[in-house]
């Protein structure tokens, strides 16, 4: 396997993953502007209830921002999609600046939402697609990591600057990566998926920093052996759900969508200023989500190092039960504070406890459940099925997130906030037997590999198909 340098897929990979700067900045966006717009300053007359729907309209714009993914990225490529993405997402900051009435500002969130998730679609394929097996897992975590480092800009800037002010640094970042992704290289899986051999060669030999076709030229035809035996196959979402060669992918990662999203990230992060204000502690609720967003990067980027390092599955086994712990502790905190009713000095004893589960689950989270789906799913599924499949789980694990991020203040008011982050705590350590039993190791595997080892194929056919494959190069290729 021709290697090269990776410094172009490392540049690439950070370029492609701009992106997600937008969708930290959307899906944070809530947490400080909720306050701004119940009190007045945004100039929105809206009720807490018209604010839940401000909060989880993003999630629900996925659905069609994914079926968008999936035929553009088919159709034009993973290069142009990207390019694409900059466009609703600009329209949604620059919509959500001059709206005047929560309608307008659902549409604005929606629209937003849409575009976020064009992003995560195609941008996991390309990440999953132009880099080799040592430095796909700590590419991959890049997605999560710039999600991030948006995250960090609206909670550290967000609570201190005006409505205005905040909605039009949001509206820089698409045009910023716009920009910036003008350069990178297409895919070379989707050239070849288009029977383009000698686009996809020019494609590789940049990616790989190389600057002879003879060199990757063996690595290229066995890829595209294995594309044409995944094309010969039918993509509909249909066949994705039935086949049984599908089966085992489909379970895999709509378990880690479940685990990601009903453990209730989306909430925290709409909903974080607000959560905090409700605790005694002495830091105020901006700066309390200051050092949140603040940790997380960091913890995104510790997962990155590590990921090609401890593999897939200890990350998320860890991940799983620390979150379920930390997600328990800040239950418990709420449930001493208004169930129980504790006195002050007790609860001035307390104080740490939510700033310390909170935190604890930013750190856990982002090392495993935020960052590695996003992994897996540009790594177990076959190339005929990829943007379908990547769609349908975006689509699934958004619509989870709008629906509970919808249902989260009137399960609070109903049931208590303790219970609320109980039920969190509940999936978290469901999850981490899933991981257990279910989830597969992909460190160090090519994608090729990886399908060999889902679908059970043995050692004797890959030989097969590797002497198969010979005569081809001395072809027209």
């Amino acid at each position: 396997m021709a290697e090269g340098r990776k410094t172009v897929q490392y540049a690439a990979g950070i370029c492609a993953t701009l992106t997600m700067v937008y969708q930290g900045i959307v899906l944070g966006w809530p947490s400080p502007m909720i306050p701004k717009l119940l009190s007045g300053e945004a100039g929105i007359d809206i009720t807490k209830e018209q604010c839940s729907w401000v909060a989880s309209l993003v999630a629900f714009g996925a659905t069609p921002g994914c079926i968008i993914a999936q035929y553009l990225g088919d159709k034009i490529g993973r290069k142009k999609t990207i390019l694409i993405v900059a466009f609703p997402c600009a329209f949604g900051s620059l919509m959500t600046i001059f709206v005047s009435t929560p309608l307008l500002l659902y549409i604005a969130r929606f629209i937003s939402g849409m575009g976020s998730a064009i992003a995560v679609v195609v941008v996991s394929i390309y990440i999953g697609e132009i880099s080799d097996k040592q430095i796909r897992g700590a590419l991959g975590t890049l997605l999560t990591t710039m999600a991030n480092m948006g995250n960090v800009i609206i909670y550290t800037v967000g609570p201190f600057v005006s409505y205005t002010t905040l909605n039009i640094i949001c509206l820089l970042v698409p045009i910023t990566f716009f920009i910036a992704c003008t350069w990178i290289p297409e895919s070379p899986y989707y050239y070849l998926k288009i029977d383009k051999f000698d686009e996809a060669g020019k494609e590789m030999m940049k990616l790989k920093s190389l600057k002879t076709m003879e060199t990757i030229e063996n690595d290229l035809i066995q890829i595209q052996k294995h594309v044409k035996r995944d094309m010969e196959k039918k993509t509909s979402v249909v066949e994705l759900l039935k086949k049984k060669e599908y089966r085992k992918a489909v379970i895999i990662l709509a378990g880690l969508k479940i685990l990601q999203q009903l453990t209730g990230t989306l909430v925290i992060q709409s909903y974080l200023e607000t959560i905090l204000r409700q605790t005694t502690m002495k830091i105020s609720g901006a700066v309390g989500s200051a050092i949140y967003g603040v940790v997380q990067l960091i913890a995104g980027i510790c997962s990155a190092i590590f990921v090609d390092r401890m593999g897939r599955k200890p990350l998320l086994f860890a991940s799983s039960l620390g979150t379920g712990i930390s997600l328990t502790a800040v239950g418990v905190y709420f449930y001493i504070q208004n169930v129980v009713k504790a006195d002050v000095d007790t609860m001035s004893s307390i104080s740490w406890l939510p700033i310390f589960g909170l935190v604890g689950f930013n750190v856990l989270y982002s090392i495993g459940l935020g960052n590695l789906p996003y992994v897996l799913q540009s790594e177990i599924f076959p190339t005929n099925v990829k943007s379908a499949a990547s769609s349908i789980m975006t689509i699934f694990g958004a619509t989870m997130a709008a629906i509970v991020t919808k249902m989260y203040q009137g399960l609070a008011d109903t049931f208590g906030i303790h219970s609320v982050f109980w039920m969190f705590a509940a999936v978290s350590y469901i999850g981490v037997f899933f991981v257990y039993f279910v989830v597969p190791e992909t460190k160090g595997k090519t994608l090729e590999e990886i399908q060999r080892k889902l679908n059970n194929i043995s050692e004797v056919e890959i030989l097969e198909e590797t002497l198969e494959a010979v005569p081809l190069q001395d072809g027209k290729h």
